[in-house]
């Protein structure tokens, strides 16, 4: 037996998905790093979905939903947020190294990843875009095709460093 509420089909009716402009959005990204990266080229990102699906590369989990090493962890924040409380960005990006990160978790309370994200340069990254960063030394991402695709207007890194 199913049961639903009225609202629930009006908001439907009304304004289609929930999430839509978002699900159309990580797809545009999965697209545009297939497109602009080669095949060898590894990923890091935080919704593990539509982007990792369409862009077809090898993709690290920042949540750690599928990464045994996160998994075992402790959480790192009290705030109840199933599966968005264990995160290890010294051991996903520091470490496993990919080439490209779209879409990093930043939580609500900034202070408990703040270590990380001024790391982010030591470990050779640039953010290009806004949540968008390129290991420095990668030759599997064409970054300015990348941003071209993608269509951002804020562009953070001036493309001649690519």
């Amino acid at each position: 037996m199913i049961t639903t509420t009225a609202s629930s089909w009006r908001d439907w009716w009304r304004d289609n998905a929930a999430h839509v402009a978002i699900d159309i959005d990580r797809v545009r990204h999965g697209l545009a790093i297939r497109e602009t990266t080669s095949p060898d080229a590894t990923l890091a990102t935080t919704p593990c979905g539509s982007i990792p699906y369409f862009a077809r590369l090898r993709t690290f989990d920042l949540l750690g939903k599928s990464d045994v090493t996160i998994a075992h962890q402790r959480p790192r924040t009290k705030r109840f947020h199933p599966g968005h409380v264990k995160w290890d960005y010294a051991y996903s990006i520091g470490q496993l190294q990919p080439d490209l990160i779209d879409e990093l978790f930043i939580p609500p309370d900034k202070s408990v990843v703040a270590g990380d994200l001024a790391s982010m340069s030591a470990w050779g990254y640039r953010e290009v875009i806004s949540a968008v960063y390129v290991h420095e030394g990668t030759t599997r991402v064409n970054t300015p095709l990348l941003l071209e695709r993608l269509g951002r207007d804020l562009v953070l890194e001036r493309l001649d460093r690519f």
